[in-house]
C-alpha cells in the first residue's frame, strides 16, 4: 500500500479521534454518504444511532466487503477505511439506510430549507481572484440574501440558522425550523420565485393612479401616472422603491454620456431592443423627464413626459403593450429585478 495513501488514514483517523465533531441535527435520520482515502466510489444509505458508531465508523471500524472472483462468495477484508469526505442529507427519513431509494422515500419525514450561493452564480467576476470572489459572495448572503430576505422578508428566527463554507466556491445557509421540514417540491420553488422575483405582479408594484381629472361634455378624463410604493414598504414594494432612488443617486453621479449609456439600458438592454434612433436630449432633461420626486421623495411618481413618449411608444409596439405606461412600468420591474440579483458596483448598477 502506498505509504503517502498510509499516512494520511493515520492523521485522519487521529483527527477524527481527537476533534470536537459538530453534528447536524437529528442526524439519526439522515442517510450518510463517504469517498475513503484511497477509493474512487462514494458508499451511501448509512445511518447512525449514535454519535459514538459515527466516530468510530470515521476512525476506520468498518469492514471492506469484497466478493471472491475464485468462490464467487462474499468475503470480509481487513482494511483500515478513512473517509476522505462525509456527506448527510438535507431529508429526513424513518429509514435512512433502506434501498433502494424509492424504499426510503417512502418515509421521507421532512428536510432542511437550504441556500446555496456559489460565486459561478454571480455576474462580472471573470476578473477577480477567488479570494475577492468569496469576498463578494460573502457579503451578498450576508447582506442582501440572509438580512433581507430570510431573516427580513420571511422572518425566520435565526437560533434556527445556520451558515457554512461550502468546501469550494460559496456559503450554505442550513434553515432548520419546524416549520419549513414539511414544504413540498412545489412550495420551495415559491420560495425561490419569490427570491429572484419571478411571477411579480407588475401592477401592484407599479399602480396606475389618476391625476389632472378634468370634465368634457359631461364625461371625465384623466390623465395616468405610476406610482412607486413608500420606501418603507415590506417586501418586494419597498425594495424597488429604494432601488429606484439608488439608481437615480448613481447615474446622478455619472458623466453625462455615461449616464445616457446607463438609461438607454435601462430603456432597451432588457434583451429587448427596439430600433429607435437616440434624439439629442440632455442627461438632465431625460433625468428629470423620468422622475418626479413628490412629499420629500416619500413618494415617487413617474410620468413619461412628451420628449420620452416616442421612446416608450417604440418599446410599446415592439413588445406588444397596451400603453406606453405599461412599458415604462414592465421596464422599471424588469430592469431593477436584475439590478438586485446582479449585486453588481454601485457606479454600474444588484440573491
Amino acid at each position: 500500500m502506498n505509504k503517502t495513501v498510509e499516512f494520511l488514514k493515520s492523521k485522519f483517523s487521529n483527527y477524527y479521534a481527537t476533534a470536537p465533531l459538530i453534528y447536524p441535527e437529528r442526524f439519526t435520520r439522515r442517510e450518510w454518504g463517504f469517498m475513503f482515502i484511497g477509493e474512487t466510489f462514494m458508499l451511501r444509505h448509512i445511518a447512525f444511532s449514535r454519535s459514538s458508531e459515527l466516530v468510530d465508523y470515521l476512525c476506520g471500524g468498518q469492514k471492506l466487503v469484497e466478493r471472491d472472483k475464485s468462490s464467487g462468495f462474499n468475503k470480509i477484508k481487513s482494511r483500515l477505511r478513512i473517509p476522505s469526505h462525509v456527506y448527510y442529507s438535507s431529508a429526513y427519513y424513518a429509514q435512512p439506510a433502506a434501498q433502494p431509494m424509492p424504499v426510503k422515500v417512502e418515509g421521507w419525514l421532512g428536510a432542511d430549507l437550504i441556500f446555496d450561493l456559489d460565486d459561478d452564480h454571480l455576474r462580472n467576476v471573470e476578473d477577480l481572484n477567488y479570494e475577492q470572489r468569496l469576498v463578494k459572495v460573502k457579503d451578498i448572503v450576508k447582506n442582501k440574501l440572509l438580512d433581507d430576505y430570510i431573516l427580513g422578508d420571511f422572518g425566520f428566527d435565526s437560533k434556527f440558522i445556520k451558515i457554512a463554507f461550502s468546501g469550494s466556491r460559496g456559503y450554505h445557509i442550513h434553515i432548520r425550523d419546524p416549520q419549513v421540514f414539511r414544504l413540498s417540491s412545489a412550495q420551495r420553488r415559491e420560495i425561490v420565485d419569490y427570491l429572484t422575483g419571478v411571477g411579480l405582479n407588475i401592477d401592484r408594484i407599479f399602480p396606475d393612479e389618476a391625476f389632472d381629472t378634468k370634465e368634457y361634455g359631461g364625461k371625465r378624463f384623466s390623465k395616468k401616472k405610476l406610482v412607486t410604493p413608500k420606501l418603507e414598504a415590506p417586501g418586494w414594494k419597498g425594495r424597488m422603491a429604494r432601488g429606484i432612488l439608488e439608481l437615480l443617486n448613481n447615474l446622478s453621479r455619472l458623466p453625462e454620456d455615461d449616464g445616457l449609456n446607463q438609461l438607454k439600458i435601462l430603456c432597451f438592454d432588457l434583451n429587448k431592443k427596439p430600433k429607435y434612433k437616440n434624439r439629442k436630449i440632455s442627461y438632465s432633461k431625460m433625468l428629470e423627464y423620468l422622475i418626479q420626486s413628490e412629499k420629500g421623495k416619500e413618494k415617487l411618481v413617474f410620468r413619461i413626459k412628451p420628449e420620452l413618449k416616442e421612446i416608450f411608444e417604440i418599446f410599446k409596439d415592439s413588445e406588444g403593450f397596451e400603453s406606453s405606461a405599461e412599458a415604462l412600468r414592465y421596464i422599471l420591474t424588469e430592469y431593477l429585478i436584475s439590478y438586485f440579483e446582479n449585486d453588481e458596483d454601485s457606479s454600474s448598477k444588484k440573491n
